[in-house]
């Protein structure tokens, strides 16, 4: 899951057009391109940083669950292990 969304903040900005001003006509097309590559290199990683603070918070909701989903079972076992006890026929 976690490849699955990484792979998709790298290949999703390529699909997004960029418009860029005209630069002035000193620059080559390779500080163009250059440009536009840092900026993109620059959102992918904000990207990446959303990305890792979502997944950060699924996680830990999940793992809340997973206490008090564990938690109730371990009161039911109480239970009835405590029902056990009591009647020492069994």
């Amino acid at each position: 899951m976690k490849k699955i969304i990484v792979c998709l903040v790298w290949v999703l900005p390529l699909f997004i057009p960029y418009r860029h001003k005209p630069l002035k006509n000193g620059r080559s097309k390779r500080k163009r391109r250059s440009t536009i590559y840092f900026s993109r290199i620059a959102a992918n990683k904000v990207y990446i940083d959303y990305i890792e603070k979502g997944y950060k918070i699924a996680h830990s909701g999940l793992q809340t669950i997973h206490d008090i989903k564990r938690g109730d079972f371990n009161l039911h076992f109480s239970f009835l292990d405590s029902l056990k006890k009591s009647k020492p026929c069994h």
